[in-house]
Order: structure tokens, then sequence, then C-alpha cells
């Protein structure tokens, strides 16, 4: 009987991992890839079991500990608990950004996905408007990772502002955790809801000069409309950015975002859309 409620308990653990929202990311540097044997994974879904367990009926306060331990332990498993894009040390700290639309292609374009007709619509507008905005990078548990809230709220204000447009939505709210960093969550005036997650992310070693990116999201936009708050909108893109430090203290880079259909049989489908933007950090 005791075996068979460990091993009941054992199977909520994992299925308890599988909900979590720090979603599975493949093509990581060798790194980051850890093996783990047989008596690492059980003795890491005891752990997690109890935890579990404990949080049940947890205050809110001890039900955030008790999510961040999930995502400790979840990290001993292979394909859960994936760590962020960790950043040069030369990166931490408050820059201001300077964004600058300098290509899009194809320049026009035709096509029934509403998320990538808005995409070119925004990148034209922005064509060779500088967009001025605050970012933030700061150390989690020892690696510097990108304020993804802070920074994505930002820019999104900063779009609108530069767009001057009175009928484009207002960003009001950004969610988003350093221990599940694979999705963000903006929220806009209009009632809208956006969700960008990441599903599969790579990146360099740091090093002194340079440094590169490149994540694949799943972009989908709820509306305020229905009952059920509106069928949502579904995107697919892929960002790639490069970094170079400069003599004078800045951070230069180049990013592509490429939009890709988001259902395709295809294994490598080519981008509907790319905008490429330059970038400029400055303290």
């Amino acid at each position: 009987m005791a075996r068979a409620r460990a091993r009941g308990a054992q199977t909520w653990a994992l299925l308890a991992l599988s909900s979590l929202s720090c979603t599975s990311v493949s093509g990581l540097n060798q790194e980051f890839v850890r093996p783990i044997t047989r008596r690492q994974l059980i003795k890491s879904l005891r752990s997690l079991t109890s935890i579990i367990a404990v949080g049940a009926n947890a205050s809110p306060v001890l039900a955030g500990n008790v999510r961040e331990g999930i995502a400790n332990l979840a990290g001993n498993i292979p394909g859960y608990g994936s760590p962020d894009v960790f950043y040069p040390s030369y990166f931490e700290g408050a820059w201001l950004c300077e964004r600058t639309v300098v290509g899009i292609t194809p320049a026009d374009i035709i096509t029934d996905d509403p998320l990538v007709e808005a995409a070119s619509e925004e990148a034209k507008a922005l064509s060779g408007v500088p967009v001025k905005y605050r970012a933030r990078f700061y150390v989690n548990r020892g690696n510097i990772i990108l304020d993804r809230s802070f920074t994505s709220l930002n820019l999104e204000k900063a779009k609108k502002d530069a767009l001057n447009s009175p009928g484009k939505r207002r960003p009001t709210d950004s969610t988003w955790e350093p221990e599940t960093p694979n999705i963000l969550t903006l929220s806009f005036d209009d009632g809208t809801i956006r969700e960008v997650k990441v599903t599969k992310r790579s990146f360099e070693q740091p090093s002194d000069e340079t440094f590169g990116t490149s994540e694949y999201q799943r972009l989908a936009e709820t509306g305020a409309g229905g009952p059920l708050g509106g069928v949502p909108v579904l995107g697919a893109s892929r960002a790639l950015s490069r970094f170079r430090r400069t003599g004078d203290g800045r951070i230069e880079g180049l990013e592509l975002m490429k939009f890709y259909p988001p259902v395709t049989m295809q294994q490598d489908p080519e981008a509907i859309l790319t905008v490429k933007t330059r970038m400029v950090f400055s303290r």
C-alpha cells in the first residue's frame, strides 16, 4: 500500500511538471544540457512530491516559494526548467535603448494572417523612426538576464508614442517570472492580451566583444469580445539578435524578426515577413 501511494505521488509530481509554464526548450548550448541518472530522477521526484504536498494548503507567500522550488527541481529533469538567455557581464544594469527599423522583406505583403499583417504595418510605420525606451538587465542566480517584463512594456509604450496614432492600443501591464522565463504576457487598454511563449532557444557563450541569441516564439492574442474573451489569434516568429561592444561604453545590435505561418506541415518553412532592426544601448 505504501509503495502504491509513493507511485501515485510521483505520478502527480510528473503531472505537475507537465503543467509548468516553463516550456521544454531545445537547441541549447551543450553546457546547459545536463545528463541525469535514474537515482537523481527518483530523488528529484521524491523532493518534488514533498513540495507539492506542502504547497497544497500553503499561504500565498509559501506558495510562491513552492513554485520556485518546483522550478528548481524541474531543472534536474531533461526538457524542463530551461534557462533564460545568459548575457555577458557588461550588459548588467539600466540602459537607454534606441531601436530603428532599417529593413522589411517583403516591403509589401498580402496575407490572411492578422498578426503578420499587423507586424508589417507597424514596421512600415516605424521604418527609419528611432524608438527610445528603457531596458534593464540584472543578476539572477549568478547569471545576467534581461528583465523581459520591464523592457517589453517600455518598448510597447515607446512604439505607441513614436507612432503618435490615437487609434493604436496602449499597453497597460506585463507579466513575466525569471523562474519560468519562457512566457511573457502583455495586456492592452482595449482588453487585448498577448502571450509570447519561447519554444526553442540558443545563445552563444558570453564573450568580451560579441554575443548572439536565437529564440523561436509562439504568439497568441485574445481580444475582449465574446463570452470567452474572443478566439485567440495565433502566430509564430523567430528573433535573431547579434550584439557587439563598442569602445565608448555602448552596445550595438542587429535584430532579425522573422514571422512564419502559425500552422504548417513544412519542416523548415520560409518566413512570410522579416523585419530588420538596428539597436543601440547607451547609459
